[in-house]
């Protein structure tokens, strides 16, 4: 195949040259945040260092990033396999044709790819969610969604020297190279045959990877059961007819208001009295003021200090927290071609040949029952190929083997390989674990989300009360009963004690 591309100025993805490679496996998708959490959970991967997505369960199946170049190599040594060549990266990009782009010569649109202002805000989206952007050789998100690491050194001018057979990249430098477009690509920077490069040891928010599975080696099996991920709290179930509940604004302002008792008012930005939570409260510092807080009309928090417990000169602080109406409400959810199994609570792993009856799959010779595509996806492991007209999924090491010495699948470290089903299970000594705001309910063996609370506190100084004709705040404090407050067109406040005007 032709890498690079001639250009009329200097460039290091130039000039163009043929390059001849050997055939390799390479994963058809990034690795995704559920796929990578796994080696973390085993003690041989670490957690990625800048990731914004890899504790929110919304994005499972979107691609892991925030890892470094040895955080890549590392998972998929775990997997059996390594980083592709920088080599390999373009042929699986840009096919035989030296097409500017995966999918061929039309210009990028969202419909291919995920690149800047495609989603709103630019986040990664789940893998394989642009199937017309697809490669010749039917891999996804080669352009866009997050740039990815591969196994070379960077050298700015390498092209010009590199050997036509199996290139590997300059044999040291200070940079590894970089590959691909992602979420925040303009589209000028989406064409397959940029470079860039970035310390191996250091890590973005925007770059993932992918990995080759060494052909000498048996294929990593699927997981026998993953997690399920149960949204127990719907912050949008606030009455039964699913009205969305506003967010709460600021606390803006505090003041004192001098008298027997001084009242600290705290000025908020959004109704504290109205809000459509289940439990509102104040904390107050220092301590004893929240017996006699309330929420006066007017957006207002407002403490009595019936006990004297304030002095001109000391620091109050007011924090007004709430915690919103929830209602449960969502099934739980598992990843492509697992199944929820009630009766266990976890997600299962239907396998696509062996035993037993072959329910909605297809029996081919040698392989037993395989199974189609789910949403056009086949699992880790497996490749999309037609069979009699039919999609089915297909094990990328082979037919099942007799032969003891060369397995069909096997396991990385730390997991148990199953051979009645074909696929991967944790070992009695190992918890999996749930995302951030997730915890696992371990009877059930599924991750529910916490409830939430929202909390707003502001700080200011007790002043030195002295008796004054006018109150310097609010004029309408002049007004001692609630007759004349109200003829003033003010507010009659009763929080503690005989009640204020404002």
């Amino acid at each position: 195949f032709i890498m690079g591309q001639d250009e009329d100025e200097p460039s290091d993805h130039s000039p163009a040259h043929a390059v001849t490679l050997n055939p390799f496996w390479i994963h058809q998708a990034e690795v995704t945040n559920r796929m990578y959490r796994t080696c973390v959970e085993v003690g041989v991967c670490s957690e990625p260092s800048q990731s914004l997505w890899y504790d929110d369960p919304e994005y499972e199946n979107a691609p892991v990033s925030g890892v470094d170049w040895t955080q890549a190599q590392a998972y998929c040594e775990w997997m059996n396999g390594r980083l592709p060549t920088e080599a390999e990266w373009e042929l699986a990009a840009r096919g035989t044709e030296a097409d500017p782009y995966p999918w061929g010569e039309d210009e990028p649109t969202c419909d291919l790819l995920n690149f800047l202002d495609c989603l709103i805000p630019s986040v990664p989206d789940s893998v394989r969610s642009y199937p017309l952007g697809a490669s010749e050789y039917n891999l996804a998100d080669m352009a866009g969604n997050v740039s990815e690491w591969v196994a070379d050194w960077y050298g700015e001018d390498y092209y010009a020297a590199s050997p036509g057979n199996n290139p590997l990249g300059p044999s040291n430098g200070e940079d590894k190279v970089v590959r691909g477009s992602s979420y925040l690509s303009p589209v000028e920077d989406t064409l397959i045959v940029l470079r860039s490069s970035q310390n191996p040891l250091q890590s973005q928010p925007s770059t993932g990877f992918r990995c080759v599975v060494n052909s000498d080696t048996p294929e990593t099996a699927p997981m026998c059961s993953m997690l399920s991920y149960e949204p127990t709290w719907d912050p949008m179930a606030v009455t039964p007819e699913s009205q969305p509940q506003p967010t709460p604004g600021n606390l803006t302002y505090m003041y004192f208001i001098c008298g027997d008792p001084l009242t600290v008012v705290v000025d908020a930005d959004f109704a504290v009295n109205t809000m459509p939570w289940a439990s509102i409260w104040v904390v107050s510092s220092p301590p004893g003021l929240e017996p006699y807080c309330g929420f006066p009309p007017g957006n207002k928090i407002a403490c009595g200090d019936p006990h004297g417990m304030l002095s001109p000169g000391q620091t109050v602080t007011i924090t007004w927290c709430g915690t919103p109406y929830y209602h449960q409400s969502a099934a739980p959810s598992c990843p492509n071609l697992y199944e929820y199994n009630q009766a266990t609570g976890v997600c299962e792993y239907n396998p696509g040949y062996g035993g037993g009856q072959c329910n909605g799959g297809i029996i081919v010779e040698g392989y037993g029952c395989l199974y189609p595509p789910d949403d056009g996806q086949c699992p880790a492991g497996y490749y999309s190929a037609m069979y009699n007209g039919d999609a089915v999924c297909v094990p990328a090491g082979g037919p099942p083997s007799s032969d003891p010495d060369h397995p069909l699948a096997t396991c990385p470290e730390g997991l148990i390989f199953n051979e009645g089903n074909l696929c991967c299970e944790y070992p009695a000594d190992i918890t999996p674990m749930c995302p951030a705001g997730f915890t696992l309910d371990a009877e059930n063996t599924v991750c529910v989300e916490e409830p939430f609370e929202w909390c707003r506190s502001i700080t200011n100084t007790v002043p030195d009360c002295e008796p004054t004709e006018e109150p310097p705040l609010h004029s309408c404090s002049i007004w001692t009963n609630r007759t004349d407050c109200t003829n003033a067109l003010c507010q009659w406040v009763t929080v503690a004690g005989p009640g204020y005007c404002q």
